[in-house]
């Protein structure tokens, strides 16, 4: 799972620790990127990580990847996975994006080889659908649909790659801009409702999203 995760939210280890249960995963790879294309980074890759070293609080079957930490380069989702993937050929991946990043994953550098290389996960959340018919445009070999309890998947029997549609029950709707906002205004009441105690220390701590 990629972003930026500043800072991390109750929102994403919802969606990692969720998904991780209804996949059947046996590890999550975290990928925070240190220069995104679409949105304002405000705090360093060391403090992010270290942020996320927190929220994970050393859980074995959770990592976090340094391949997106070099700040001075544009950095595209096929060529990490592709490093990743490459480097233990016999394990099955799957890619993590929230809905709302659906309709434009089209326009991200080399979707259809995306689909290609690992299964995708399309997580909902609330107030954003998920465009699987755009999704199955770039690739028209997904076409046997199977659903399974929160789950709807596009099979590619091909290369046996999935297009996945997962439903968390419990679904937690939370933005890190609002979170940096409420750090300018100080509403700790409302900043302790969206983010672990220790990551609003560390915060704190440090002086970040002044």
């Amino acid at each position: 799972m990629g972003g930026t995760f500043d800072p991390i939210h109750f929102g994403h280890l919802n969606l990692l620790l969720g998904a991780k249960s209804s996949l059947k995963l046996n590890k999550i790879i975290i990928i925070p990127n240190s220069n995104p294309f679409y949105k304002v980074k405000t705090s360093s890759f060391k403090h992010v990580k270290e942020m996320l070293n927190i929220a994970i609080d050393n859980k074995a079957d959770i990592s976090i990847s340094n391949i997106e930490s070099d700040s001075n380069k544009k950095h595209y989702t096929y060529n990490s996975l592709k490093n990743i993937v490459l480097d233990k050929k016999n394990v099955e991946y799957f890619l993590l994006i929230g809905s709302d990043h659906s309709k434009s994953f089209q326009t991200w550098f080399e979707p259809k080889k995306i689909l290609d290389l690992v299964n995708l996960v399309i997580v909902d959340r609330p107030g954003y659908s998920s465009d699987i018919m755009n999704l199955l445009k770039i690739n028209k070999l997904f076409k046997r649909q199977l659903k399974y309890k929160s789950l709807i998947v596009n099979y590619n029997k091909i290369n046996k790659k999935k297009i996945i549609r997962l439903t968390l029950k419990k679904n937690v709707e939370i933005s890190s801009t609002d979170i940096r906002e409420a750090f300018k205004s100080f509403n700790e009441e409302m900043i302790l409702k969206l983010i672990p105690k220790k990551i609003y220390e560390y915060i704190i701590k440090n002086g970040l999203y002044k």
